[in-house]
């Protein structure tokens, strides 16, 4: 038996540690088509490029774990098929329960591998590179400027480049300043270049061989000069320039572990159930007071003995206590929606930790829920290689990954629960695992043909037949 497991687990090894490897790649690729904008081009070096490659891996591979599980699974069992091995297996008297045993023991490995990663590898690393990618898009300000764009970021002033050259050198460069009051200058120059810009909240930038028009307006003055070189400061104190300190990112759910996500969750806890106190208080207060002071006018009004006089008072002032009454909701109205204001951010905060909170857990289960997906379905299928496995993996798999993302996308937006949201996928796909498991046990035979091409086939012939 022992030999049997070995046989199996070598079988699997290999493709587990292609595709985990095939995995993690794609997703990086996916990470780097979204921020090569802010990372090409823009004078970053190989050593800040290569950290900033292997923090975002490292945040990738609780992701790119169960995508692995999967395809290892379905491809191993689909071998053993394919050969009449597991065919063998089953005539020895071996159930295949059995023979899938270290398949099992491998996938709850990577389980804890993968909340491991989730709970302790991705924070630190995920902190990292927010904190690398912050300081590469604020340290330089190079980063901030596209060529042949305008910026206008900056205060009262626009500016445009049209290429931006080696060491940072700035070509071609068109600026309008409306700095100062009633006035505006436009200068173009033939290069640039920014100096002091690392450890100062003021960019210096120097600008060579070019042209400023200005124009005041409440003077009508026009005025034209060329020059060879012309220095301008430039307030860059909203863009908060130098290294930024990693507290300023530990507020975020994501970058926080199991221990750390439940301490801060009980705290919101208790400060929403504070200030929905505070609210219901408030709201019984103003709701008492208004009650009062209508119950007080009309004792007044009934005060007198004349009857007539007692009409006229009611009729005089009904009006007068009606738009109090009505001033007074609009006040109560104006603080609850205060109330709900303060509170909103508190309760989108509380959720972001909840959602961040059952992610660690649903992203390990997920491993072994792809498990009993892929290697019954390997052996019901009896396919190897990087054919038909890949093809199904990757159905499953996307299957999975959209689930996820808009169970995570509803719980974040307050649709569903921040627990049903982050475990649909499981939900949703968990009976399919067992009813592939329960037909694997039971060697029902599945022909590729029949249940999934030649459906397929018969639809569209119906289609264009009715055309």
């Amino acid at each position: 038996m022992k030999k049997l497991d070995q046989l199996i687990l070598k079988s699997a090894v290999g493709p587990f540690l292609v595709t985990l490897f095939i995995g993690n790649l794609v997703f990086l690729m996916q990470f780097l088509y979204r921020e090569i904008d802010d990372i090409i081009g823009k004078g970053i070096g190989m050593d800040t490029l290569a950290e900033l490659i292997m923090y975002a891996s490292f945040t990738l591979v609780p992701y790119s774990l169960p995508l692995a599980v999967l395809i290892a699974s379905i491809m191993t069992m689909g071998n053993l098929g394919e050969r009449y091995e597991l065919v063998a297996i089953k005539s020895s008297g071996i159930s295949l329960l059995r023979a899938m045993r270290p398949l099992i023991i491998l996938s709850l490995i990577m389980a804890g591998v993968a909340f491991f990663f989730s709970n302790n590898v991705m924070p630190y690393s995920l902190l990292k590179l927010s904190t690398l990618r912050y300081n590469i898009s604020k340290k330089k300000p190079t980063m901030l400027l596209e060529e042949g764009v305008f910026f206008n970021d900056f205060e009262n002033m626009t500016m445009k480049v049209e290429r931006i050259g080696e060491n940072d050198k700035l070509y071609d460069l068109t600026i309008y300043d409306h700095r100062k009051a009633g006035e505006t200058s436009v200068i173009k120059a033939d290069s640039a270049y920014i100096e002091n810009s690392d450890t100062t909240t003021y960019m210096e930038l120097h600008l060579m061989d070019g042209k400023m028009h200005q124009d005041v307006n409440v003077k009508n003055k026009y005025t034209r000069f060329g020059f060879k070189n012309l220095n301008l400061i430039i307030d860059m104190s909203g863009f908060e320039m130098g290294t930024i300190n990693e507290e300023s990112f530990k507020g975020n759910a994501k970058i926080k572990n199991v221990k750390e996500i439940a301490y801060t969750r009980d705290s919101l806890e208790v400060k929403l159930k504070d200030l929905e106190a505070r609210q219901r208080e408030n709201e019984e207060y103003e709701l008492m007071v208004l009650r009062y002071e209508n119950q007080d006018s009309l004792q007044q009004k009934l005060m007198s003995n004349d009857v007539t006089q007692q009409e006229e008072n009611l009729n005089q002032t009904d009006l007068a206590k009606s738009e109090r009454s009505i001033t007074a909701i609009q006040s109560i109205r104006q603080k609850i929606s205060s109330a709900k204001s303060s509170r909103k951010p508190v309760s989108k905060n509380l959720v972001a930790h909840k959602v961040a909170w059952y992610q660690k857990f649903a992203l390990a289960f997920s491993c072994v829920v792809l498990f009993f997906i892929g290697a019954p379905m390997g052996a019901l299928v009896r396919k190897g290689g990087f054919g038909l496995p890949i093809v199904i993996s990757i159905i499953f798999y996307l299957i999975y990954y959209i689930i996820n993302m808009t169970g995570t996308k509803f719980a974040e937006d307050g649709v569903l629960k921040p627990m049903i949201g982050i475990w649909l996928s499981t939900i949703i796909l968990l009976p399919i695992a067992i009813l592939l498991t329960q037909m694997a046990i039971s060697d029902l035979k599945f022909d590729v043909s029949a249940k999934l091409i030649q459906p397929i086939q018969t639809l569209f012939g119906k289609i264009f037949t009715k055309k």
